[in-house]
């Protein structure tokens, strides 16, 4: 599908700005395959295995080598695994390996930061893409208003949702 090869191919290059590895454009596909689902209002575990399903058909040949990187993510089961086999060092497949786990195993965005950073060691990276994906799913509305009013450059944020909206 040459609509699937296109956004491959822009992920990568948008990934490749700061991480060129193949792991890691194939980190950044699944989590923006995931992204792209939550947006369509799919359920959390739609989500993510579509995500996994989107991989298998169309980046296998590609990225055939770093796939067993990825099989805890691949199996669709990271969910299953208890939090003492989670990692969450710096290394992109930990990293993903954790914000998924934290977002899935969440019931709310709040839920869903605190359990990417108690984790521990890359918390910020970790918490910034576990709330990425449940600020989607749980909504704007769904995040702690005392967390918005502190945001640093908040009026530069509003400024770009509504460019954006605009669109």
């Amino acid at each position: 599908n040459t609509e699937s090869l296109e956004k491959i191919r822009i992920i990568e290059e948008v990934s490749s700005l700061t991480h060129a590895h193949k792991r890691s454009k194939l980190a950044c596909i699944i989590y923006t395959e995931m992204v792209i689902n939550l947006i369509k209002s799919k359920d959390k575990m739609e989500s993510y295995e579509e995500s996994i399903k989107f991989v298998e058909k169309y980046c296998f040949d590609m990225y055939q080598d770093e796939l067993s990187y990825f099989r805890r993510l691949l199996n669709k089961e990271i969910h299953l695994l208890p939090e003492n086999e989670i990692s969450s060092s710096g290394y992109v497949v930990d990293t993903l390996e954790a914000a998924v786990w934290s977002f899935l195993l969440s019931h709310n965005y709040e839920e869903a930061i605190f359990t990417a950073i108690n984790l521990g060691d890359d918390t910020d990276t970790i918490g910034a893409l576990a709330g990425g994906l449940a600020g989607i799913y749980y909504g704007f509305n769904s995040i702690n208003n005392n967390w918005i009013q502190c945001l640093a450059r908040k009026k530069d944020i509003y400024e770009l949702l509504l460019i954006f909206n605009k669109k």
